[in-house]
């Protein structure tokens, strides 16, 4: 509709007080005055914000009564990825004892930074937030 388009920096100019110049608005259109919005297709990008993608998924989690975010008191069944973590820290807390043998491998394994006392119930969080998002299909692990 030839409605001009501000320059560069002219937003960051009007935020810190200078002064900008603003383009008149032709006089005349000739065009079409109509706009048309054509929905959009399962394989295109999502313009929704991450704000509002957010809020969107804490809406259909909750929702889903079939999902549960119980953390039980012990490990049932526990995915690979707690198993491997579970296995590197003793590993590391038996290399930092004796300081002797090779470094454990650090491969599949969760960055859990809690305290000795603390790290049997991050395991357990973490174990029920992975088995919530495979419940879901949101990740593949």
């Amino acid at each position: 509709m030839n409605i001009p388009l501000p320059s560069i920096g002219h937003w960051q100019k009007v935020q810190y007080g200078y002064k900008v110049n603003t383009k008149k608005l032709p006089e005349k259109y000739n065009g079409k005055i109509e706009v048309t919005l054509d929905e959009r297709g399962l394989n295109e990008a999502s313009t929704e914000s991450p704000r509002a993608i957010l809020k969107r998924l804490t809406m259909e989690i909750e929702s889903t009564s079939r999902l549960s975010f119980k953390v039980n008191d012990r490990l049932t069944k526990p995915y690979k990825l707690i198993t491997s973590t579970i296995n590197f820290y003793q590993s590391l807390k038996r290399y930092r004892k004796t300081n002797q043998g090779e470094y454990p491998s650090r491969i599949d394994v969760l960055n859990i930074d809690v305290s000795e006392d603390n790290k049997h119930r991050a395991y357990l969080i973490m174990d029920t937030i992975i088995k919530l998002l495979r419940a879901r299909k949101s990740i593949e692990i």
